[in-house]
């Protein structure tokens, strides 16, 4: 069974307040590469870049931001989500041995995350 279309739907916040709410923090852009467990109970994510943060106002770039967790954790740790939308498309999403691929689609808006534990590698 595949999930083809999920979608984070809009909040009441917009991303202006969501970004004054961020005393230090990352902005995540620019997805690098991801990995799911079988279960998509744990995961990992790379990006090839993103924005400082620091008291609410977006600062310079830092590459090769990661984070890891568990997917309830995760999810518990989201305070906040803006009411802009953007659905976006992917060509292939990979699953199973042998492997199938199909297109998939992923709307989301902006969302802010707590104590998500961060490592930057560059």
């Amino acid at each position: 069974m595949r999930m083809v279309n999920v979608s984070l739907d809009p909040g009441t916040q917009t991303y202006a307040d969501l970004l004054k709410g961020v005393d230090d923090g990352l902005l995540l852009e620019a997805p690098a590469s991801y990995s799911l467990d079988d279960k998509r109970q744990n995961f990992h994510f790379s990006t090839q870049a993103a924005r400082v943060i620091k008291n609410g106002k977006l600062e310079g770039y830092v590459r090769g931001v990661a984070f890891q967790s568990l997917t309830p954790a995760f999810w518990g740790r989201c305070d906040g989500v803006a009411d802009d939308w953007e659905l976006h498309g992917f060509l292939s999403c990979a699953k199973g041995e042998p492997l199938q691929l199909m297109r998939v689609g992923h709307g989301a808006a902006h969302a802010r995350f707590r104590d998500v534990p961060i490592e930057v590698t560059d």
